[in-house]
């Protein structure tokens, strides 16, 4: 997996697996941001 001829196959596959796990997690974090943004503001008394 470490030789010459491999690296680009494995560094690209491993590239688009990672931006593959990433998109849904970026897409939930867009989607549950209201609340974390309300739970952390509710959190600070004055």
């Amino acid at each position: 997996m470490l030789e010459k001829e491999y690296i680009d196959s494995w560094y690209t596959c491993f590239a688009a697996g990672a931006v593959l796990i990433s998109i849904p997690i970026a897409i939930l974090f867009l989607k549950l941001q209201k609340y974390y943004a309300d739970g952390m503001s509710g959190a600070v008394k004055g």
